[in-house]
């Protein structure tokens, strides 16, 4: 019995062994081998890649991440020193990698990129994005793609956030200073020589009791004359002739809504709604209230004093 069993179980080994042999067989010729196939020839995933030059209203050629957001950089921490810290962070995000990563760039991104460690406690090391020596960031107050809220933004040092050139290959070409009008020059309108304007040249006015900061135009006033708004915590640029201290005060529109309206030497500024286009001085000496008048403001004035402009003989009301 002993013989028969041993003999009947290699039979069945050798069956087994002929079965599974020409299953196997049959599986590489007939299903395996077309499997292999189709892997082999699957096109491989293609994604953004982490830097691409984007063209931002007014600022072609800049760079942008993979969803097409604007990266900047802060002007002080060219050779990557990093100065944007604490609070700082809640509004700039630094672009991070993979430490050791290579990340990707697309065409017309030809500066060197490299990555700077950023200690974020004891414990968490992270591996920020640096481009010709400048740490990378996204800006929080840019809420789509292709927008460029933080360009020329001023940091709390004096420093100021810039949009960066793709194309750049050196440190002192990759921010983008690109010129645009002052937000206040003086311009020469008829009668009156060097006052203050807008970036379109329309003339700006004061209200005489403003001074020091009071805002007095508010409610219906705001219909007729418009608040000159700039930006929070920018640094408004100013012409040739312009000499007097330039400076903002927050006007509160609403329980949610506050603005910040341009100062000149401590007045609130203004544009006038009769003023239909630049140059014009309908708004000069125009009564507010008992007492109280509208002025064009003198563009080389550096005293509160002097900046009003007095009308010509025989103007106003």
């Amino acid at each position: 019995m002993r013989i028969v069993a041993k003999f009947g179980s290699r039979r069945r080994s050798s069956i087994a062994v002929l079965v599974a042999s020409a299953v196997l067989s049959a599986g590489l010729v007939g299903g395996l081998v077309p499997f292999l196939g189709a892997s082999a020839s699957a096109a491989p995933r293609t994604t953004p890649p982490v830097l691409q030059s984007i063209s931002v209203p007014t600022y072609p050629g800049v760079l942008g991440n993979s969803k097409s957001f604007s990266l900047y950089l802060l002007h002080d921490e060219a050779g990557g020193k990093l100065l944007c810290t604490g609070p700082c962070l809640q509004f700039w995000f630094p672009l991070y990698v993979a430490k050791g990563s290579d990340p990707s760039v697309g065409a017309g991104v030809k500066g060197k990129v490299a990555i700077v460690a950023r200690k974020l406690s004891s414990t968490v090391t992270k591996y920020q994005l640096t481009y010709n020596s400048y740490p990378v960031y996204v800006y929080s107050g840019d809420t789509g793609s292709k927008q460029s809220h933080g360009e020329h933004f001023k940091f709390a040092t004096g420093d100021y956030w810039y949009l960066i050139n793709a194309s750049a290959t050196t440190t002192a070409a990759t921010p983008v200073t690109k010129s645009t009008p002052p937000v206040i020059r003086s311009i020469n309108v008829p009668s009156y020589p060097g006052v203050l304007g807008n970036s379109k040249s329309f003339s700006l006015y004061l209200l005489q009791d403003e001074a020091g900061g009071k805002l007095l135009c508010t409610g219906p006033c705001l219909q007729f004359w418009f608040p000159l708004y700039v930006a929070k915590g920018s640094d408004p640029s100013v012409g040739a002739g312009v000499k007097g201290k330039v400076a903002m005060i927050a006007r509160k529109l609403s329980s949610t809504v506050t603005k910040y309206q341009l100062t000149f030497n401590s007045y609130p500024v203004y544009v006038y709604s009769g003023d239909t286009g630049p140059k014009q001085s309908n708004g000069e000496h125009l009564m507010f209230a008992a007492g109280d008048y509208w002025y064009l403001i003198n563009a080389s004035a550096t005293t509160a004093a002097a900046t009003p402009v007095p009308p010509v003989s025989g103007g106003g009301w």
